[in-house]
């Protein structure tokens, strides 16, 4: 019967009237249509320092995920702050920002640092790229570095780092092992006036050359002497070699120079060489 009054209805009506939807919305004042999915991601990681100092109580983590412009200008786009509340080393993060407003033409980077009653403890000195270029979006590892023992500015007089070019970087650690105490020592010296590379891997003598555009180092067509090698000098020498050759980055704390790799992965550590040492040589 309602069929049959409903055809009666369409036949008298003209055209191009169209009829109320007979359909009647469960919640009224919503729409039907499906919300667009959140667009809010976590980038999420740890800060980490090595030197052996305690937080104090009220020491807070701020960690903020910057849009680097061509010029190098930083723009904040997310950024956390932490409470340590006594907790130490190492201190987890999750920053939340809006997928929607990365491009993945640009570069992004994190920064962090702790502070204590105002004053800067540590910061982070090195760069860590995020989310885009091949860049890490998760797990991401900051290594700080204490200011001052003071948590003031670098004492007057002192260099807050050694330079790359033109020191003698002695091998302290290579995929996380130290060479032997008695083993013959390794070592690279980037030099500025023909930027290429000296050194000796323990046992033969290296040479190559090496290019750098800011936190970005690469060597190149690295090699070395073919005298024969035995036992953990050899295979240190092989492994240093290794790093160099696949090192994209760098970051120097003090007089320590980490090579680093894809993702920011630490290949080798080396020590500034002490410079009476160097002298007497």
């Amino acid at each position: 019967m309602l069929k049959s009054k409903l055809a009666v209805v369409l036949l008298f009506l003209p055209l191009g009237v169209a009829l109320p939807s007979l359909a009647q919305s469960d919640s009224p004042g919503q729409s039907s249509a499906n919300p667009s999915p959140s667009a809010t991601h976590v980038l999420k990681g740890s800060v980490r320092y090595h030197q052996r100092v305690a937080l104090p109580d009220d020491a807070a983590v701020h960690v903020i995920l910057q849009e680097i412009s061509a010029d190098g200008t930083a723009k904040s786009l997310a950024e956390q702050d932490i409470p340590t509340k006594g907790h130490q080393m190492p201190i987890k993060f999750a920053v939340k920002y809006d997928s929607a407003a990365i491009d993945p033409s640009h570069r992004y980077e994190v920064v962090a640092k702790i502070t204590s009653g105002g004053r800067l403890m540590f910061t982070s000195t090195s760069t860590y790229p995020v989310l885009t270029q091949g860049a890490p979006a998760d797990n991401l590892a900051i290594d700080l570095e204490q200011v001052s023992a003071q948590y003031g500015q670098l004492p007057s007089g002192q260099a807050a780092h050694t330079p790359l070019i033109d020191t003698q970087w002695n091998l302290a650690e290579v995929d996380g092992k130290a060479p032997q105490n008695d083993s013959p020592q390794a070592y690279i010296k980037l030099v500025g006036k023909t930027d290429r590379v000296e050194g000796s891997g323990g046992c033969n003598r290296l040479m190559g050359s090496y290019s750098v555009e800011g936190r970005e180092l690469h060597f190149k067509e690295m090699g070395s002497t073919m005298m024969a090698c035995m036992g953990d000098v050899a295979t240190m020498e092989r492994a240093f070699l290794a790093a160099l050759n696949i090192t994209e980055s760098y970051r120097i704390r003090g007089s320590t120079l980490s090579l680093l790799g894809k993702g920011a992965k630490v290949l080798a550590r080396l020590e500034a060489q002490d410079t009476a040492a160097a002298s007497q040589q």
